[in-house]
């Protein structure tokens, strides 16, 4: 079984404030028992470009995928909610995973003015605790390496085919990525189950839309597909999928409706019907099969991601690299046969050489025992250094509780063409002015990862609790999925995030912890689905044990 020792049992703090500790649990008695549930998973949602804005409106969440059915929202019902930023899931008890058959579903996050945001899930047993970020991208407030545009065209309701070619010419306003679609005026329309879309007299014809993606940007990489940067799952040619890390090429997300109707592939299906499409290549590219800049002559391929579909597909195809006389730009040119995300790769017959990366973390007091974890994110930067001497940086963001072993940690394993230099820079709730970071490096198999180590520059204060039944005098648990946040009293912060309680801290009692400071009066405040309970000015003294007594009713309903 894995054990993870953690870093605040604060739950414990709230019974020396004023608020009675009957109030404080009374809203979570129905869910105190540890045995209803072990599995957890927590996605925070934020805007892309300013996390710190809420999400306007009503983000509506759905899931989807074969174990869709066994994901609950955190309160046991089907009703997913976003509630304080945050969307919480809990496995049912029956379907839990176990060695040979994870649980594998897709959740979809939808806003008014936001681009659909979709993260893909694998639980697998004793992944008691998976947290993520759905990252929205607000289409009224795009960084300047995303380019957001739209074109329409008029449908002769004779032919059921454009009046015209309609021309779109698309890029972000960094001149990053670029693309020229021509619609031919031979092709039909298709919906997703291949059936020809019939136009409406007086509809709005043709609508396209492209977000264009200099991933040179952070920005751009963190509005990818699931959320991982330039870290994406690409299917080979046998069928199998690896995780890659792929190389800076422009992206392309383009979409299209006739008369509200999405648009999925074309006339003819793989074999005649399509878009002509014209993308440049970034001079600064570099052709990996001859370690050399790309030259007219030379031969690309594409990737696409369908909507729906996990993995990137390689095109069957490649196209040869062409030299505009006037400008001496280099492009290609592919026919697109249905409308997915694009971008350049390769081609398809050059199969380099993989070096496999990986990136983890740990953080550690220095002493032994008790040596608990932090919870927290930080991003590791992938750099490379182009022909030109440009630097390029591939992010990866990590999320979760960093315990005194990165491998007891949920490590993802990411693999990549070339053998670039990790670089770590920590965020928010693992400040560099509270500790001290190392990296180093440890080979699995065939994964060679950069490990940050974090150690706290102030011996971390300790603390402990006991949650129990005083007619009995039985110890219990908190529910799994209760979620602490702190902040200094009287400070005027916002609140930040501490700690969750997940099955694997559930019997831990005692541990230490860097981010409280001792004999510090600090307010706590406790969420558990749409509950909140906040408890102010609680003093944090080192080695102290806090009683909580649960209420009576709440023990009789555990029957104890």
């Amino acid at each position: 079984m894995k054990k993870s020792i953690l870093s605040l049992m604060a739950l414990g703090l709230i019974s020396v404030a004023c608020t009675p500790t009957d109030d404080i649990l009374d809203d979570f008695q129905v869910h105190i028992s540890p045995t209803f549930y072990k599995y957890v998973v927590e996605i925070d949602v934020e805007d892309l470009t300013d996390p710190e804005t809420p999400i306007n409106g009503t983000v509506n969440v759905s899931l989807s995928g074969p174990d869709a059915d066994a994901i609950y929202n955190i309160d046991g019902t089907k009703n997913f909610k976003v509630n304080f930023g945050t969307l919480q899931l809990m496995v049912s008890k029956e379907a839990e995973p176990t060695p040979s058959n994870p649980l594998d579903f897709k959740v979809s996050f939808e806003a008014n003015g936001y681009k659909k945001t979709e993260l893909s899930f694998s639980i697998a047993e004793e992944d008691y605790y998976i947290a993520d970020n759905a990252r929205m991208l607000n289409l009224g407030n795009l960084p300047s390496s995303i380019g957001n545009t739209s074109a329409n065209g008029s449908i002769d309701p004779n032919t059921n085919q454009l009046a015209q070619p309609l021309v779109v010419n698309a890029g972000s306003a960094d001149s990053l990525a670029k693309i020229k679609l021509t619609v031919p005026t031979d092709v039909k329309f298709l919906d997703a189950d291949g059936n020809e879309i019939v136009g409406k007299r007086g509809g709005t014809g043709l609508n396209v839309n492209i977000l264009s993606l200099s991933d040179t940007s952070e920005a751009a990489q963190a509005a990818f597909p699931n959320g991982t940067g330039l870290i994406q799952i690409v299917q080979n040619e046998d069928g199998t999928i690896d995780t890659l890390l792929l190389d800076h090429a422009g992206t392309f997300d383009i979409n299209m409706d006739l008369d509200g109707t999405p648009v999925r592939a074309f006339s003819g299906g793989k074999t005649t019907g399509g878009v002509a499409a014209r993308i440049p290549i970034d001079p600064d590219a570099t052709n990996e099969e001859f370690n050399r800049a790309y030259q007219e002559g030379d031969s690309v391929s594409l990737l696409s991601l369908s909507e729906g579909d996990n993995a990137w597909v390689e095109d069957d195809r490649s196209y040869v690299v062409k030299k505009d006389p006037v400008t001496s730009e280099l492009y290609f040119e592919p026919t697109l046969e249905h409308l997915s995300y694009y971008r350049r790769k390769s081609r398809k017959k050059f199969k380099p050489v993989k070096y496999y990366l990986g990136v983890g973390a740990y953080y550690t007091p220095g002493v032994s025992a008790n040596s608990g974890s932090i919870s927290g994110s930080i991003r590791a930067t992938y750099e490379k250094t182009s022909r030109s001497g440009k630097v390029r940086r591939r992010h990866v963001n990590l999320r979760g509780n960093f315990g005194p072993d990165f491998r007891r940690n949920r490590a993802k394993r990411y693999a990549s063409y070339a053998q670039d230099v990790p670089v770590f820079q920590p965020q928010s709730g693992i400040s560099s002015s509270a500790f001290n970071f190392s990296t180093e490096t440890y080979t699995y198999g065939k994964f060679e990862y950069r490990v940050l180590k974090m150690v706290p520059k102030n011996q971390p204060v300790s603390i402990g609790y006991r949650l129990y039944c005083g007619s009995s005098n039985t110890l219990v648990s908190p529910p799994a999925g209760v979620k602490m946040y702190y902040r200094k009293h009287n400070s005027g912060a916002p609140f930040a995030h501490l700690y969750t309680f997940t099955n694997e801290n559930l019997s831990t009692t005692y541990a230490t912890f860097p981010a409280l400071e001792k004999n510090e009066f600090y307010d706590f405040q406790a969420r558990f689905n749409d509950v909140q309970k906040d408890t102010m000015n609680v003093q944090v003294v080192d080695g102290r044990i806090y009683d909580v007594i649960m209420p009576d009713r709440a023990c009789n309903s555990l029957g104890l």
